[in-house]
């Protein structure tokens, strides 16, 4: 063999042996120079260059303002955010305003130095609901409405302020499925007084069933109201209804309830169902020494339930109006009352016709409150009834169920 040749064959060698012990260090991406001096650099495994993310929340009302937080493999240079209502964003960890309702795809698309890409994508990641689907849950309990006093010696009611020292009351709520968001909770008195030297705040909670025993534990929000609104709906025959501080995402079982006013001459009582009419009762009580227990605990015989309804707002089947956003309408079915809580007050001079299928309009009384409308239908017939709703030339339509 020609010397020029054995010196050819040997750097050969040197090269292809260089190859190998690069090929060692990193079986994935390997620069190898070969004896023309060019670079050859392989596509890049997905497993260096892979987009992911999170997200704070994923599930809540309009104006839903969203954390988007990136959790991407590899040496990312780029990023590329659509957030499935139009809008794109290219930082890193984005903050997003979702101002319509509706369910949204989000995708991150990233790059490296060397151009390679990689693309994640969450189908129907975010949930932004409306106020235009909302439905009372458990409306009504079964059987009249009644009011039962504690047994003497004791005074005082069973479902309100006594003379035991009951701290709060609460209904346990059993979901076998994602129920939506909760809003807020419509609350029957039957009974309301209050001092004439104060005014204090009722607080109304919803509470996580991770107590002792699956009592309620953690706060998961809350909400106050006047004692003085409360009586002035005794008074008048009229629901309390209470919108909480934040919407809660509902998925598993919860209670909501409240808290007893502790001063002297401050007294509400809840209605609840006559015993006779009892089904099933999740009512609970928290005693004088702050412990939890059911009604058939320390009322043996008074098992019965309180006549307080959450309301639940849907992510889905939401028109995007402006009325079907601020407008609320419950209960759902309803049987001698229909409240209409307008939420914008931007929205004025509300026009309302209730109809009947036939397309008459059903003879009904309106009561304009501080916070909305009360229609009597106590009347009307049993059946569907649709309720039109104009302000200015926006109109919208609800499917009304009379019992």
């Amino acid at each position: 063999m020609k010397k020029t040749q054995l010196f050819l064959v040997m750097i050969l060698a040197v090269c292809f042996a260089s190859a190998q012990q690069q090929a060692t260090k990193n079986s994935f991406s390997i620069n190898i120079k070969n004896c023309n001096n060019t670079e050859a650099t392989p596509d890049k495994s997905p497993k260096e260059l892979l987009a992911n993310f999170k997200a704070d929340k994923t599930y809540g009302g309009i104006p839903l303002t969203v954390q988007f937080t990136d959790r991407s493999q590899g040496e990312v240079i780029k990023y590329e955010w659509r957030f499935g209502d139009g809008s794109v964003d290219t930082a890193k960890n984005p903050v997003h305003v979702y101002q319509q309702p509706g369910i949204y795809t989000v995708k991150l698309r990233i790059w490296d130095a060397d151009s390679a890409t990689s693309l994640a994508s969450k189908p129907d990641f975010i949930r932004v609901a409306g106020y235009g689907s909302c439905d009372s849950l458990n409306y009504r309990i079964p059987g009249t409405y009644y009011l039962y006093r504690v047994a003497a010696p004791d005074h005082g009611y069973l479902s309100g302020t006594n003379s035991r020292g009951d701290l709060a009351k609460a209904t346990l709520y059993q979901v076998s499925e994602d129920k939506g968001l909760l809003m807020g909770g419509v609350f029957d008195f039957a009974w309301a007084t209050r001092s004439l030297s104060n005014d204090v705040p009722v607080v109304f909670k919803i509470w996580d069933d991770d107590g002792a025993g699956n009592s309620p534990g953690t706060i998961l929000d809350q909400a106050s109201v006047p004692l003085s609104q409360i009586v002035f709906d005794v008074e008048n025959g009229l629901s309390t209804v209470v919108f909480f501080d934040h919407w809660t995402p509902i998925q598993s079982d919860f209670f909501m309830g409240f808290e007893m006013p502790q001063i002297a001459g401050d007294t509400i009582a809840l209605f609840t169902n006559k015993i006779t009419a009892l089904q099933q009762s999740d009512s609970w009580e928290q005693t004088s020494a702050g412990a939890w227990r059911t009604y058939q605990q320390g009322n043996p015989g008074l098992d019965v339930n309180h006549a307080m309804y959450p309301v639940i707002c849907k992510a889905t089947g939401i028109a995007n109006d402006l009325l079907s956003q601020d407008i609320l309408v419950y209960p759902v079915p309803a049987k001698d009352q229909i409240y209409v809580s307008v939420l914008n007050p931007d929205i004025k001079n509300l026009n309302m016709q209730l109809r009947d299928v036939s397309g008459r309009i059903a003879n009904c009384n309106i009561t304009q409150l501080s916070t909305g409308y009360v229609i009597d239908i106590h009347q009307l017939s049993g059946g569907m009834y649709f309720l039109s709703l104009q302000s200015g030339s926006d109109v919208t339509t609800r499917k009304i169920v009379v019992e």
